[in-house]
């Protein structure tokens, strides 16, 4: 009779089993993900692009599309979320007002400091404080509209807004005109005022949603997403980090402590930045979020999007991967858009 295999689980299996522990997905999808991770058991998913095949694997790799914007001000981790959510068929146009409004870096410490000196002092994190400016703005924004509803500037427009009036009144109280892009304007460059409100009253309410959940949750990337984490670290076995993403659901929210910084040559030779060859020591220190696109097991290439770079997709071996870690960890976090641990970003969206 064959023996049994006693071999202790390494940290990979078991992440994978608690995932798959915490699934609710059926029997048949449970065995399979005690054999090879709950994260690699796909879900109704969206349309999907079909990648073609490594030489030394001889299945097809499925890609969904992604579109991960440039981010504005310390978003990085709201931007990545959004990709991923609307690569699963998740409606975030009012997210992506909201990220099109984001504050700025400066503002958002101004926040703190302002928190911290109100009569009853709050000591806020610099994502709660960014957030609370962007709800102001948002408000702002449609008690302005609101004000030119019933002004003369609609009357002798015929109830509409000009793009370039929006445009005005969004860098006066967003800071930026951004999310008038998301404004559906005629052939002359105009939209129902009444419409345009309720894109941003939309935008406002969305963001104030999320201000509650950042505000009360010390994980808030995890609280949106409610699937847990995949994690290694820098001295993390080759064989785990491969056998973590080569079933991790991807695209995939992931968290890193060190990145290479690509040269101007390197960007503007294509879509895509072949980072292979960089030695690992020329890695910088981070606190960011990237886009885990995917994994080409025969190669052992990883394949991510940078919201500092939106849509560059830049490839590095999991030897490096590993190494971004640094002193502590790297984090992916999948996302399920329905069952047990579907992400709260339902909460947010359209």
């Amino acid at each position: 009779s064959a023996l049994a295999d006693r071999r202790p689980a390494t940290v990979a299996q078991r992440q994978f089993q608690m995932l798959a522990d915490a699934s609710s997905r059926g029997q048949q999808e449970r065995r399979l993900a005690a054999r090879i991770g709950a994260s690699a058991v796909g879900q109704a998913r969206g349309p999907v692009q079909r990648m073609a095949a490594s030489p030394a694997d001889s299945t097809q790799v499925v890609q969904r599309e992604t579109d991960l914007h440039v981010q504005q001000g310390p978003s990085c981790w709201l931007f990545v979320l959004e990709a991923v959510a609307r690569s699963e068929g998740v409606g975030t146009d009012a997210l992506r007002m909201i990220m099109e409004s984001y504050a700025s870096s400066e503002d958002a410490d101004g926040q703190v400091k302002k928190a911290s000196k109100e009569p009853v002092p709050r000591t806020i994190g610099r994502r709660q404080a960014a957030l609370e400016v962007t709800s102001g703005g948002l408000a702002s924004m449609v008690a302005a509209l609101t004000a030119y509803s019933v002004g003369q500037g609609a009357l002798y427009n015929n109830g509409k807004i000009s793009r370039t009036i929006a445009r005005r009144y969004a860098r006066g109280h967003l800071k930026s005109e951004r999310s008038v892009d998301y404004i559906t304007f005629d052939a002359n460059d105009m939209a129902p005022i009444g419409g345009v409100i309720a894109q941003y009253k939309m935008a406002h309410s969305r963001a104030v949603t999320l201000l509650g959940i950042v505000k009360n949750e010390e994980d808030d990337v995890g609280s949106l997403l409610q699937s847990g984490s995949l994690e290694f670290d820098r001295n993390a076995e080759i064989s785990d980090v491969h056998l973590t993403l080569e079933n991790v659901r991807a695209p995939a929210y992931m968290a890193i402590r060190k990145r290479f910084s690509p040269t101007q040559q390197e960007l503007q030779a294509g879509k895509i930045v072949d980072l292979t060859s960089r030695k690992v020591d020329t890695l910088k220190d981070t606190a960011h979020a990237v886009m885990l696109e995917r994994y080409d097991a025969g190669k052992k290439i990883v394949s991510y999007k940078d919201p500092n770079f939106g849509n560059v997709i830049f490839q590095v071996r999991i030897g490096q991967l590993r190494a971004m870690a640094n002193a502590t960890r790297v984090m992916i976090r999948p996302f399920f858009k329905s069952g047990v641990n579907k992400s709260r970003l339902a909460e947010i969206a359209d």
